[in-house]
């Protein structure tokens, strides 16, 4: 499945939708339920223009637990794309929990759907606190220095 889902995934990115849809069948027909791939499903979707379905694929995905690297990133782009500010925020939120190494960006663009498209003050700071807190100690003044002012000044 993870050789079938890899290829289709080329397929994609080369354009050749028809293609990596017959992969991503092949795929399924193996294990249906593998996170690699419903993450494909999503990104063939994503990348024709079905973001209707894919939303709900996602969705459902989250429900269930199933989710991987790609497909959380594809949420997050889909969210942005269509203006899902819950979809965006709840992608990179699992992002956050699920590779820590990106919780600094992830805290820093969910802070800046909340001030920007949501204009919630209140939720933008507290992200902004929890990107600094995510920051290892030696990057902590650098990610500070980063948060726009009028949050700067009321981090913790």
């Amino acid at each position: 499945v993870a050789m079938l889902t890899n290829v289709a995934r080329g397929h994609v990115i080369a354009g050749n939708f028809k293609t990596a849809q017959s992969y991503l069948e092949r795929a399924k027909a193996i294990q249906p339920a593998a996170v690699s791939v419903r993450s494909l499903e999503v990104v063939l979707q994503v990348r024709t223009g079905q973001d209707a379905h894919a939303s709900k694929l996602i969705r459902e995905s989250f429900l269930q637990g199933l989710y991987d690297y790609d497909l959380v990133n594809n949420a997050y782009r889909l969210g942005l794309r269509s203006r899902d500010w819950a979809l965006a925020i709840e992608a990179l939120g699992l992002r956050n929990r699920g590779w820590p190494a990106q919780a600094v960006d992830g805290w820093f663009k969910i802070a800046e759907i909340y001030a920007t498209e949501l204009h919630d003050e209140t939720l933008a700071q507290q992200a902004f606190q929890a990107a600094l807190e995510a920051a290892p100690k030696a990057y902590r003044e650098n990610v500070r220095q980063n948060i726009p002012q009028p949050y700067r000044a009321k981090l913790e």
